[in-house]
């Protein structure tokens, strides 16, 4: 498992939160809490959670579909406990700076504080901890492109993020909101 220390944590996340779509997937979003609103963005905290997650290699649907498959198949049982543990509709992709993408799936509540062990050697746990977030969202243009001007945006402000990386949320198809967690430099 990998743990993610909040002050290491990460440019951007985009998430969002409410109704979650139509699917057999548990309809289950990220919690979190609006801390503040400016014109373009908000400030959220969301809860500490826990992620299933696989690299993503390419940048392409192919590639996106591969990764899905790859963390469906952890959810059906292709873990050490061969639990069947359901799939939520919440999912995260993490852009770093040197191109490297990862996908992430929120696990369902009930296994939240012991997720089955992965089998398959590119299958991870993540843990991310109670975080502060700037949150935008956005439509279905290019989301790196988005997270780019979000981060001239929130410098432009004086806020104080780590700009290493950036995440998509995805829960309602053909919507995503991007944030930046806050973090705190000393």
């Amino acid at each position: 498992e990998t743990m993610v220390p909040a002050t290491l944590l990460l440019l951007a996340l985009l998430a969002i939160g409410g109704d979650c779509g139509r699917s057999r997937a548990i309809h289950q979003c990220l919690e979190f809490d609006v801390l503040c609103t400016a014109d373009d963005f908000e400030v959220r905290r969301y809860n500490k959670s826990v992620w299933v997650g696989t690299q993503v290699h390419g940048n392409n649907r192919q590639a996106f579909r591969a990764a899905r498959r790859v963390l469906a198949m952890y959810t059906r049982g292709s873990n050490v406990e061969e639990a069947w543990i359901g799939r939520t509709r919440q999912l995260l992709v993490s852009v770093a700076e040197n191109g490297e993408r990862n996908l992430f799936m929120l696990l369902p509540t009930q296994v939240q504080n012991n997720a089955p062990t992965p089998t398959h050697p590119q299958v991870f746990i993540q843990r991310f901890p109670s975080m502060e977030v700037f949150v935008r969202e956005i439509g279905s243009g290019n989301a790196e492109l988005e997270g780019s001007l979000f981060n001239q945006t929130l410098t432009d402000e004086g806020a104080q993020f780590n700009d290493t990386t950036f995440f998509v949320a995805l829960c309602r198809r053909g919507r995503r909101i991007v944030g930046r967690p806050r973090v705190k430099r000393s």
